[in-house]
C-alpha cells in the first residue's frame, strides 16, 4: 500500500501560460513540507489529477493574454509571416496582423473566425483550415514543457523517483516529451 497525500483545498492548477511559475513554486513548497521516508517509491499526478483535455475541454482554447502572446511567437516561428499562417488557416482575403491572429477563435459550425476583443469575424475555408491543429499543438506543447519543468525540479529539489501521470480518455500529445516515467490509466 502506498500512502496517499493530497494537496490542500484551493490548490488548483494555475493558468500555465500566465501563472505557471507561481504554481510551480507553491507545488515545490508543498512537497518540501512532506517527510519522504525511506519507502518513497513514486509520485503520481505532479501537475493535476487525471490530466486530460477530453469531451468539452478537448476543444478548450485558453484565453489568457500570456497564452495569446506565446501563440503569436509560436506562429511566427512556424510560418514566418502572417500571410503564410493565414493561408494555412484557410483564411479568405488579406490576413489580419499577428496580434489579431493570436486572438482569433473558430466559430462552431460556421466558416468564420472570431476576434473576441473586437467581435469582428473573418471568413475561412473550414475544410482547409489548420487553426484548430495549431491551437491544440501550441496548447499541448506548452503543457508538456510545463510538466517537464516541474518534473525536473521535483527530481532535483525533492526526490529523484519515478513520476507517473494518470490519464483518462484518448492519448494526449502533451505526455510525449513531458518527462513522465509512466502513464497510469483508469
Amino acid at each position: 500500500l502506498l500512502p496517499r497525500i493530497e494537496a490542500p483545498k484551493g490548490f488548483n492548477v494555475a493558468d500555465l501560460w500566465g501563472g505557471y511559475e507561481e504554481y510551480e513554486a507553491r507545488a515545490l513548497g508543498l512537497l518540501r513540507q512532506l517527510h519522504r521516508g525511506p519507502g518513497l517509491r513514486l509520485l503520481v499526478d505532479p501537475l493535476t489529477n487525471e490530466m486530460n483535455f477530453y469531451t468539452y475541454t478537448a476543444q478548450m482554447v485558453p484565453s489568457s493574454p500570456s497564452f495569446r502572446t506565446g501563440l503569436v511567437r509560436w506562429l511566427r516561428a512556424k510560418y514566418g509571416n502572417a500571410a503564410a499562417a493565414w493561408r494555412a488557416w484557410g483564411g479568405l482575403g488579406p490576413p489580419p496582423g499577428w496580434t489579431v491572429m493570436g486572438r482569433l477563435l473558430p466559430v462552431p459550425r460556421r466558416p468564420l473566425l472570431l476576434d473576441p476583443e473586437t467581435l469582428r469575424t473573418w471568413k475561412v475555408r473550414p475544410l482547409q483550415s489548420g487553426i484548430l491543429e495549431d491551437l491544440r499543438s501550441w496548447r499541448d506543447d506548452t503543457v508538456a514543457a510545463a510538466m517537464k519543468s516541474l518534473l525536473a525540479r521535483i527530481r532535483r529539489e525533492y526526490a529523484d523517483v519515478p513520476i507517473v501521470a494518470k490519464h483518462v480518455g484518448r492519448f494526449a500529445r502533451y505526455l510525449v516529451g513531458s518527462g513522465v516515467d509512466g502513464v497510469g490509466m483508469q
